[in-house]
């Protein structure tokens, strides 16, 4: 989801808002592009983790980065175990379906 020499056009970054109490949870994603930030935020039910919750955002915005046709995307979010997982290729079973759809996304870029 960039280039090899680090340029990117965009920046998109996500977070997720979870509380173990509740039966939604806050999703929000930011994408940069030429100095210009867009936020978008949605609710989402019946998320099982936070780390559930940072993956569907991530998996968000990437989503929205491609309807809108963006080639260069420089994805951030402030769960390591997160991008651990990403960057690993190796996602665990709670989290299978989120991050095969986010390795899916970025194949595409």
């Amino acid at each position: 989801m960039g280039t090899e020499s680090g340029e990117y056009t965009t920046k998109s970054g996500s977070d997720a808002s979870w509380r173990e109490n509740s039966t939604h949870t806050g999703l929000g994603w930011t994408i940069i592009r030429d100095n210009n930030p867009m936020l978008f935020s949605r609710v989402e039910p019946h998320v099982s983790s936070p780390l559930m919750a940072e993956g569907i955002a991530m998996r968000e915005a990437i989503r929205k980065c491609k309807e809108m046709g963006l080639r260069k995307i420089r994805c951030e979010a402030d769960s390591k175990q997160l991008i651990t997982y990403i960057n690993n290729k190796a996602p665990v079973p709670e989290f299978y379906g989120i991050i095969s759809d986010i390795l899916a996304l970025a194949a595409e870029f």
